[in-house]
């Protein structure tokens, strides 16, 4: 018996919906060849990526903040998966929540990972 198209994408949501998944697996959907890599990174050794976003951190300009954003979103994403202390993303987003303003989509995706990562450690 075939299923149709609308019952198959409900099944497979409904699956994504039950079955456990990994803490804190976030995907950007960044157009950004770096960001994207290191994101498959995580998925495949969170503990290998971090030095690797560590290091575009420290690389990454002050002038590219969206980037920086991003970067810091993948890096309390690797450490949660790899079960390491999280970053301050709290102590980030205080410091720079004039610039936060003008990147509505990675400033929303940096406060939903915060609430994860306070909702783990509660």
């Amino acid at each position: 018996m075939r299923l149709s198209i609308f019952t198959s994408r409900a099944l497979a949501a409904s699956l994504v919906a039950i079955l456990p998944m990994p803490a804190l697996a976030w995907c950007t959907g960044s157009d950004d060849a770096v960001i994207a890599r290191l994101e498959r990174e995580i998925g495949t050794n969170p503990a290998r990526a971090l030095p690797l976003i560590q290091r575009q951190i420290a690389a990454t300009s002050a002038d590219n903040f969206e980037r920086r954003v991003w970067l810091q979103i993948l890096q309390s994403d690797a450490q949660a998966m790899s079960g390491q202390e999280q970053s301050d993303l709290g102590r980030f987003m205080g410091q720079h929540a004039e610039r936060l303003s003008a990147y509505p989509e990675a400033s929303l995706a940096l406060q939903a990972v915060q609430t994860v990562v306070q909702d783990a450690n509660v």
